[in-house]
């Protein structure tokens, strides 16, 4: 419908009409919704709507925003808090702070921790050519049979923040980036990466870095690492280096870049010769409107958003602007 699902930190869910600027309360019969820290939203197949909470566990809701019904720990998740939903055929998956759930829609709910094959903290979910892959604390594991539960990726038994399915399963770890297809691993790129994100160009994919935004390119059916992502002027080189938490692009034209410091960089990114270099760059700090030091992008299929602690912000043009409705 060209909506908007907002999860917000205390004023529940919104739909949000981008065209008209307006939104509409979603859940306004679900006190406990209205009043939880939203983390996560997944839109099902059949229109129903899944939100997870930081809190108050699993709300799922008809397409008109009434309550389906709702499970938190006590009523079979594995934690309350449900940091990321991913849908697939017949199945509801939420990665909780301890395990996953699996709930069979309409069946009953199914959990996955440790005992099945999941340890740590769930950081992603993603569905990739039929199986469920979960980035958690302790590696990267996948499921291609409940009854034989989650199984490890050998080669990636570390920290793994971000998982992204672009042809191959590429998944952002805490010693870099790496590519999967089937049980063989390859490093596309050393060194601490958190986030992944998709460009209007389908060869190449962004990713967030210890030492910045860094560009993948496409080469021969697998990912390779371009040369680092140049920069020129003053403000960029004072923060040439630091640590990438997000990335995300917008409309297929301007990069934007969470740094680990609450700062935000906007460039648009251009090839010269063999590399990437980011120009016309724009730095968003408290004065631009990101409050309390913390921004997030979130990349979007209709492009990105901005989360701080204060509210959501998007782009307009070379600035910054708060939702209207929210």
């Amino acid at each position: 419908e060209g909506s908007l699902l907002v999860g917000t930190q205390e004023r529940g869910l919104f739909r949000l009409d981008p065209r008209r600027g307006e939104a509409q309360r979603m859940g306004a019969a679900a006190p406990a919704l209205a009043g939880s820290e939203i983390l996560s939203v997944r839109m099902l197949a059949d229109g129903q709507i899944a939100v997870g909470t930081l809190r108050n566990g699993l709300f799922v809701l008809d397409a008109s925003g009434r309550l389906r019904f709702h499970m938190d720990r006590d009523s079979g998740l594995p934690d309350n808090a449900v940091l990321t939903l991913q849908a697939s055929e017949g199945s509801l998956w939420a990665g909780t702070s301890g395990g996953v759930a699996q709930l069979l829609m309409p069946s009953p709910i199914e959990n996955y921790g440790s005992r099945e094959g999941l340890p740590g903290l769930v950081e992603s979910l993603v569905e990739h050519q039929g199986a469920i892959y979960a980035a958690t604390s302790q590696g990267v594991f996948r499921l291609t049979c409940r009854e034989r539960g989650f199984e490890a990726i050998p080669a990636l038994r570390k920290q793994a923040f971000a998982l992204l399915s672009a042809g191959t399963l590429l998944a952002a770890t805490a010693d870099g980036v790496y590519e999967i297809e089937g049980s063989r691993t390859r490093l596309v790129r050393a060194g601490l990466a958190r986030g992944l994100a998709k460009s209007s160009d389908a060869g190449r994919i962004w990713a967030a870095t210890r030492t910045g935004a860094a560009s993948l390119r496409k080469a021969s059916g697998h990912w390779i690492a371009e040369p680092p992502l140049r920069a020129t002027g003053a403000e960029f080189e004072r923060l040439t280096g630091v640590e990438a938490t997000s990335v995300g692009e917008e409309g297929g034209e301007r990069l934007w870049i969470g740094l680990v410091t609450g700062h935000l960089v906007s460039g648009r990114p251009v090839r010269k010769g063999s590399s990437m270099e980011l120009t016309d760059i724009r730095t968003f700090g408290e004065a631009q409107g990101i409050a309390a030091g913390f921004a997030e992008v979130i990349a979007l299929k209709d492009g990105v958003r901005i989360g701080t602690t204060s509210a959501i912000l998007r782009p307009q043009g070379l600035t910054l602007v708060q939702d209207p409705a929210l």
